[in-house]
């Protein structure tokens, strides 16, 4: 599963080149815990690489929330851990501590209610920012028993003016509008024909086209980001929606 993940990501990412006194620069931190145990005949894996950044340079008031956003994301991926008062790196170590506690202390193959856990974090290639917001977004994927795991994209915009995030609302200032746009890309992206119905081929209610919540921001336009099981099945994995700048910058606030 970790090739998923290019390894050229793990380089510190400098946006812009530092050129504007707002830019926002990082470096990489790395977390890695592996743990193999044996009980009752069966092996209990543990696997936790993460790789995010972390602001090192840029207002502090960015930086903060920053980091206060991608923590409380990350902290959230932890199943069995209370994550008050502790770093990434800690809440990891007491996940895997807990997880393997709890498989000990079955007493039979029969009983081990989990016998895997695994996770995998790595920032995306979109990365940008320009002089009034940055955009991050992070590919993962987790496995918690289950016929499968579970992949997605989460996304981190903010108003490089204000240190607010930039959430649908704040983002979208005519919504009838974009989303006719919007749904016209859509259908040319996934071959749909013009007037064809969602119905059988995607999860849209009452056969109505919605925009998802998670985005980021290129250059050029905004990719729009839905999660497996958001508007298909899962094996349709994370499906992605570009709308070029040209085409909705009447229609949105940045």
């Amino acid at each position: 599963m970790k090739s998923v993940f290019s390894t050229s990501l793990m380089l510190v990412f400098l946006f812009s080149q530092c050129t504007h006194r707002t830019d926002v620069s990082y470096e990489n931190i790395e977390i890695m815990k592996h743990a193999n145990e044996l009980v009752n005949d069966t092996t209990i894996r543990y696997i936790v690489e993460i790789d995010y950044l972390n602001p090192v340079a840029g207002p502090e008031n960015l930086q903060t929330a920053i980091g206060q956003i991608t923590e409380k994301w990350l902290k959230g991926l932890f199943p069995n851990q209370s994550t008050s008062s502790q770093n990434i790196s800690d809440v990891a170590d007491a996940d895997m501590n807990a997880f393997i506690k709890r498989a000990q202390r079955e007493t039979s193959p029969d009983q081990l209610s989990a016998r895997a856990f695994e996770l995998y974090v790595s920032p995306d290639s979109i990365q940008y920012q320009n002089a009034k917001l940055l955009s991050l977004s992070y590919r993962f994927y987790t496995y918690q028993q289950g016929a499968h795991g579970m992949n997605g994209v989460y996304c981190i915009n903010f108003d490089k003016k204000t240190g607010e995030e930039i959430t649908c609302d704040r983002l979208i200032s005519k919504e009838a509008d974009l989303l006719a746009v919007a749904e016209t890309h859509f259908r040319k992206q996934q071959n749909l024909a013009k007037d064809e119905s969602f119905d059988g081929k995607y999860f849209f209610e009452n056969n109505k086209f919605v925009l998802s919540k998670s985005f980021a921001f290129t250059a050029n336009g905004i990719y729009f980001f839905y999660q497996p099981y958001e508007i298909a099945p899962y094996a349709s994995g994370v499906i992605e929606l570009f709308l070029p700048r040209k085409d909705i910058q009447k229609y949105i606030r940045y």
